[in-house]
């Protein structure tokens, strides 16, 4: 997918992570206090945690935003919003955009750790269910090699508070 001889890349690229990632991947002694993912309006990244939810949502959103939104989605990427952005659609995106080489970052994975005063043990356990989501969705991109594709590199949320853990 090169151009005139250049490769493409984005390098702040995001995975929209599923609602329930925590509920199928936590260690099963965390399950009672797994994290959720919220699905208050289509795309929310929210996340709630020990009781406490991040990120907050804005106090009053900006009404203009939205048709904004669905309208650019709904021109340029109708197959991979009927996807949910899985992995799949994730390639897809990316050839939509002639993208040849991607970083991928958490979305909704990036508030999952910013709780003040997160257990250490569950913030590995929920670091470990990140890190083992994320394997099993780059698992799938069309390179096939032992180590992470080169064309389709992560970066995953380390846990703050307990690193040894993991």
């Amino acid at each position: 997918m090169a151009k005139n001889g250049f490769k493409a890349m984005d390098s702040d690229m995001h995975v929209m992570e599923p609602c329930d990632l925590w509920q199928r991947y936590i260690d099963p002694k965390f399950a009672d206090r797994a994290p959720v993912g919220l699905s208050r309006h289509k795309r929310d990244l929210g996340i709630q945690v020990d009781g406490k939810i991040m990120p907050r949502p804005p106090e009053t959103p900006n009404p203009a935003l939205a048709p904004i939104r669905e309208r650019i989605l709904k021109e340029k990427y109708t197959e991979e919003e009927a996807r949910n952005f899985d992995n799949i659609a994730q390639v897809g995106a990316m050839d939509k955009e002639g993208l040849d080489v991607a970083i991928l970052y958490p979305s909704r994975g990036l508030f999952v750790l910013a709780i003040d005063g997160l257990d250490p043990e569950l913030a590995a356990a929920i670091a470990k269910a990140y890190n083992d989501w994320m394997h099993d969705f780059a698992k799938w991109l069309p390179i096939a090699c032992t180590a992470l594709p080169s064309s389709r590199r992560t970066m995953s949320p380390p846990p703050s508070r307990k690193p040894a853990a993991l």
